[in-house]
Order: structure tokens, then C-alpha cells, then sequence
């Protein structure tokens, strides 16, 4: 006889939109490292020696390779290492603090770092709960679910993200609105001509030409606000809203990459819009995590197994 209480078995996030996630975030990483000429990935600061944290992040990655050429190189080395072994999908128990370990090396000693890989340590650390217990050799295949603690942590590690997201993109329109050239519609017209951060060469021109509409900036301005609140929403809403959600983020940071060649920002605002929209997929009914759950119920609902009805 089917329980009701079936009905109360957890999804599982740990399936095709989160492992899409993971493997663009570290995509993200590998061609932020691979693309940018170590002179540059750790250029001195006036006064330093370029890479050298304080605090915590002396242990960051670099810093324990030390500051030669070939440390650097072994690093470098090391940290691709671990970003394929994610991108592949491999060993997710395996490779998420290894993963979150990259990501706060590369906060603590790269210096052409961005908000994105900001965001990309937060997003890691909070992925590990999801992660350990996963117990899949590839991310790609399915596999047995977790036990019921680390389902519940990984639903928390879940809900904090999307929570984190919603800060990050309702605190994003906020600031904007407190700017009278975002609140006058004229933002995008005045970004796509600035020369150093505004919109590529070859599209600059007719951009400029179209945004000097006052309609046309305008609707694009205020667009930008629309779906940045929309996905702030949209996160902590439902499963619709989520969908909506991450498909404006997902043509918000494309258009970011087309128009800006913020690549690496780009791609880890699609990654984590790709990991907080995860759906869960129901588990199979002889599942561990599905049995532990019944043994939970049925001893603390006494008479369920043999259909007594209880106060």
C-alpha cells in the first residue's frame, strides 16, 4: 500500500543541472588561468612581491609553491589538475574541497581577479555539503542517492546559496537604482560608448547610434533592472520562477560576454545560475536514502507499519 508519506521524500538535487554548473564554473577558471600570461596573472603591486597574501591566505596555493617561475608553473600545474578533473565530472566527493581550495587560492594570490571569482569562493564552499555525499565515480551518471544527513545538509548548503544569489542581484539593483543615469533610463547609452569598459569596437558605433533613443536605452536600461529582480525573486520562489530565472541570467551574462568580453565573469554568473536553479529528481522508492527515511518515520510514528491510526 502506498504511504503518504512517500510523498514526503526529498528530491535530489545532485543531477544535470548542477554538475552543468560545476563544469562552467570551472571552465571559468581553467580559461581565466590558461588565457592570462603568468606576468600578469600575478602582477606585483607597487611595494610587493605579486601573489603574497596576509592572513589566511598565506596558505593559499601560490604562496605555498613560492613566488620562482617554477613554483608558479607547479601551481599553475596543479590547479588545472583539479579544474579538469571538475569539468569532467569526476569524483564530485573527491574534488569539491580541492575545488574550493583552487578557488580561494586564486581570490588570494591572483591579481586580475573580478567579482565572479568572488562569487566562485562562496559558491565552491557552499557546494561541499552538496558534494560529500555523493558517492558517483562521474557527475554525468546516475548513481546512489546520499544518506538522509547529507541530503539535509545539501538542501541547506542549497538554500543558502539561493539565498546568496538573491542578495547578490536584489543588492545589484538597489545599487543601480541609486544612480540617477540608471533611474533616467540613460545607463546603457552612456556604457556603450565608454572607450575602456563599454561595448566592443565593432559594435560600437551603430550601439551608440540606436541608444541615442531615448526609448530605446531606456527600455534596455530598465530591462536590465527588470530581469536582475526577476531572477533575485525568481531563485527563492518556486521551480517555475527558478526556470524563468535562470534563463534571464542565462541571456543577461551572455549578452555581458558578447557586449563587455567579460568572459570568465560571464560564465561563472551562467555557472552559478545553472547550480541554484537544480531541480531534484525523485529517488527510486528502494534507495538507500529512501529506506533510512521510512526507518526515521516509522519510529517516530508508531503503528504506521501496521496501519494504526495514531492522535
Amino acid at each position: 500500500m502506498t504511504s503518504r508519506w512517500d510523498a514526503l521524500k526529498l528530491s535530489d538535487p545532485r543531477h544535470g543541472s548542477l554538475t552543468i554548473g560545476r563544469t562552467l564554473l570551472a571552465v571559468a577558471q581553467l580559461t581565466m588561468l590558461l588565457d592570462t600570461p603568468g606576468r600578469i596573472l600575478f602582477l606585483a603591486a607597487p611595494g610587493t612581491s605579486g601573489g603574497s597574501a596576509t592572513g589566511v591566505g598565506v596558505l593559499a596555493l601560490w604562496d605555498l609553491t613560492g613566488s620562482s617561475g617554477m613554483g608558479r608553473a607547479a601551481g599553475l600545474a596543479l590547479a588545472c589538475l583539479v579544474l579538469c578533473a571538475v569539468a569532467v565530472g569526476f569524483r564530485p566527493r573527491w574534488t569539491c574541497i580541492p575545488h574550493w581550495y583552487i578557488t580561494f587560492s586564486i581570490v588570494a594570490d591572483v591579481t586580475v581577479i573580478d567579482g565572479g571569482d568572488q562569487v566562485a569562493e562562496v559558491v565552491t564552499l557552499l557546494l561541499i555539503p552538496l558534494c560529500l555525499g555523493d558517492r558517483r565515480v562521474w557527475a554525468w551518471r546516475p548513481g546512489p542517492a546520499p544518506t538522509l544527513g547529507w541530503r539535509g545538509a545539501g538542501d541547506a548548503a542549497m538554500l543558502a546559496l539561493r539565498l546568496q544569489v538573491a542578495f547578490v542581484y536584489g543588492e545589484a539593483v538597489v545599487s543601480k537604482c541609486l544612480y540617477p543615469v540608471w533611474r533616467d533610463g540613460d545607463a546603457m547609452r552612456v556604457l556603450a560608448a565608454d572607450p575602456q569598459f563599454g561595448f566592443p569596437d565593432w559594435i560600437r558605433g551603430s550601439a551608440v547610434s540606436v541608444l541615442s533613443e531615448h526609448l530605446a536605452t531606456a527600455t534596455l536600461t530598465w530591462s536590465v533592472l527588470l530581469i536582475e529582480t526577476v531572477i533575485a525573486v525568481g531563485v527563492v520562489w518556486g521551480v517555475r520562477t527558478r526556470r524563468l530565472g535562470r534563463g534571464l541570467a542565462v541571456c543577461l551574462h551572455a549578452g555581458i560576454i558578447v557586449m563587455m568580453g567579460l568572459f570568465s565573469f560571464g560564465l561563472i554568473m551562467i555557472a552559478l545560475a545553472w547550480i541554484v536553479c537544480a531541480e531534484g529528481v525523485p529517488q527510486d522508492p528502494d534507495s538507500s536514502t529512501s529506506g533510512e527515511m521510512h526507518d526515521h518515520v516509522d519510529a517516530i510514528r508508531p503503528g504506521c507499519r501496521v496501519g494504526l491510526r495514531t492522535p
